[in-house]
């Protein structure tokens, strides 16, 4: 399996990296694909400045191709998402294809990535974490309706914070029930394969007929998707979509800080609502 790994490179997210050399957000995805031994390509836009610079040294210290990275003139933060012409190859069903949202749900990225997903042969990912919205959710609401259905249409997935579920959702307060519920909405409505959203102490691979697979993970960051997590559960996921369980389960070396379920002493893995 490959994985093409389609995003955006922000200033913070190379700049404050110390040794072990670490990036933030769709480029730290891809560095910690490769880490764990996945043939990985990164696709974004740079600019002709030292966050460039610094990502691609990042990128191949990884082992991470970025061949299909576009060099625009300018500084990296003003580039967005694009394509080297001639196009890369054709990405087939043995390709996965993971795009994070920023690039998603904002122009011109959006109108080239929905183009890249319609009609791919490669499974589907979209990571919908947002930091924050810049204006009322129903802003977003025509672009982000567009991209579940194209994300549906191939039987991909979405992966989200369940803060950023509340913020596209425009819900307020996040009503832990509304929030699944919504993310339920979406799997049926849109034939997504699963809405897999990170809470604070758990993670749920939510389903279209309302089934939740529900794993309990203490290590989980509060406020976002970590890139590993993301890492490990694509890479398990691919390898074995039938063992949804240890997917979304933490790697054995962190299972140890898994949190007890209700004095059991057991890790929650697998519960079946």
């Amino acid at each position: 399996m490959r994985f093409v790994v389609c995003g955006v490179v922000g200033d913070m997210d190379v700049l404050e990296c110390e040794a072990p050399k670490r990036a933030t957000g769709s480029l730290g995805v891809a560095m910690a694909l490769a880490e764990r031994g996945a043939s990985t390509h990164f696709v974004a836009r740079l600019g002709q400045d030292h966050v460039a610079a610094r990502a691609l040294e990042l990128l191949a210290d990884a082992g991470v191709g970025s061949e299909w990275c576009v060099r625009t003139e300018g500084a990296t933060s003003e580039a967005m998402l694009g394509w080297r012409r001639p196009e890369p190859p054709r990405l087939s069903e043995d390709d996965w294809l993971h795009v994070s949202g920023p690039v998603a749900l904002g122009e011109p990225g959006h109108s080239a990535v929905l183009g890249r997903l319609s009609g791919t042969e490669a499974t589907i990912s979209c990571d919908l974490t947002l930091d924050h919205l810049d204006g009322p959710p129903e802003d977003l609401w025509e672009e982000l309706d567009r991209l579940l259905h194209v994300v549906g249409g191939a039987g991909g997935l979405v992966m989200t914070h369940h803060v950023s579920l509340g913020l596209l959702g425009g819900l307020d307060p996040l009503a832990e029930e509304d929030l699944r519920e919504l993310a339920r909405c979406w799997a049926e409505a849109y034939g997504i394969a699963l809405v897999v959203v990170v809470w604070p102490h758990y993670v749920e691979a939510i389903k279209a007929d309302g089934r939740v697979v529900h794993v309990s993970r203490t290590s989980m960051d509060p406020n976002r998707l970590s890139e590993e997590f993301v890492a490990d559960f694509l890479r398990r996921y691919a390898s074995c979509p039938a063992a949804l369980e240890d997917a979304l389960s933490p790697r054995r070396e962190d299972k140890a800080l898994a949190e007890p379920v209700r004095g059991t002493g057991e890790i929650s893995t697998g519960h079946l609502l």
